[in-house]
């Protein structure tokens, strides 16, 4: 009997199972697709569903873009000295390093370079009489070192004509005289200045000076001394005279080494917003709960009845078959 009662017990909870409520109100389905379109719209949406024992009818569909992916690529170069980044932005578009080289450039070739120099002189000079080479210092435009370079005289050239000061120094013999004799001209003793009036052009020639120098100052340089029993006095004159200048001219060479620098070649790529694009989807389907229930749970209990009904059945001829062999 324990036996019996137990299988009756089971056999009762599988024919009538709990009872599921029914959502409220509309249900919403979700359906994703990939597509090569924004504007595609397709779904695999019923227009008549169940669900928990309530039927529902589709009412509204909407399209929505949940995702998408650039097939194309659009490409940027950049050349630059310095080192590359990973990722730059041009015009909103983010661009992506993905492949660089580096190289050297040649900024200037190797060459060999011409320094020109000169000295002026104030003066008449000869070319014996200027140093045959003259040191001159250079600064590499490129790299700004800077390096002495030996040049060689080429040659001297006449470059005008200069005004110049020198002096020269006059002097009085038989200073105590009332008269001095000079190339035929009887000059008066002066104490306060030397008396050269009338003589300026033999004391110039006598000393050299160019044509058109003048004297333009003179005066006393010492006081009287005696020499051999005779009275001497000296003067110091200034000569202004025009003079020819001279320009020594000096040439030499050097090499400049070849500059180089380091150049980085970038290659960027960015997604292609114009190109080929493949659009991840989203379709939603809108459903609105039909009034009344669904049969199903009807057939669902009439079928839970029937099986019963078969059941009880069986377990009244097992008992009857039970008392038959227990009287027996």
């Amino acid at each position: 009997m324990i036996r019996k009662t137990a299988l009756f017990s089971f056999l009762w909870t599988l024919s009538f199972p709990q009872p599921v409520l029914a959502a409220e109100g509309t249900l919403i389905k979700t359906q994703t697709y990939v597509s090569e379109s924004a504007k595609e719209e397709r779904n695999d949406f019923a227009e008549e569903i169940i669900e928990k024992g309530h039927k529902y009818r589709l009412i509204h569909t909407e399209y929505q873009v949940i995702g998408k992916e650039y097939l194309d690529k659009k490409e940027k170069v950049i050349d630059s000295e310095k080192e590359l980044k990973k990722t730059v932005e041009e015009n909103g578009v983010k661009y992506e390093l993905v492949r660089t080289e580096m190289k050297e450039e040649i900024v200037s070739p190797a060459q060999v370079e011409m320094v020109t120099a000169f000295e002026d002189y104030p003066s008449a000079v000869t070319e014996e009489m200027v140093p045959k080479i003259k040191n001159v210092t250079v600064t590499d435009s490129e790299t700004g070192e800077k390096m002495e370079v030996v040049a060689e005289l080429t040659g001297l050239t006449e470059t005008g004509t200069a005004v110049s000061q020198t002096h020269m120094t006059v002097t009085y013999e038989d200073y105590d005289a009332a008269y001095y004799e000079y190339h035929g001209h009887l000059i008066p003793k002066n104490e306060e200045q030397p008396p050269i009036v009338g003589c300026e052009a033999e004391l110039l020639a006598q000393a050299g000076a160019s044509e058109g120098s003048r004297i333009t100052e003179i005066h006393w340089a010492g006081e009287p001394y005696e020499k051999d029993g005779i009275l001497y006095r000296e003067a110091t004159a200034t000569v202004e005279q025009l003079t020819k200048t001279y320009r020594a001219d000096y040439k030499g060479t050097y090499r400049k080494e070849a500059v180089k620098k380091t150049m980085y070649h970038g290659i960027y790529e960015a997604p292609d917003p114009d190109g080929k694009i493949l659009y991840q989807m989203e379709a939603k389907g809108t459903y609105e709960k039909i009034q009344g229930k669904s049969r199903m749970p009807e057939i669902m209990i009439a079928t839970g009845i029937g099986l019963l009904l078969v059941i009880l059945a069986v377990v009244i001829t097992l008992r009857i078959l039970a008392k038959k062999r227990k009287e027996e």
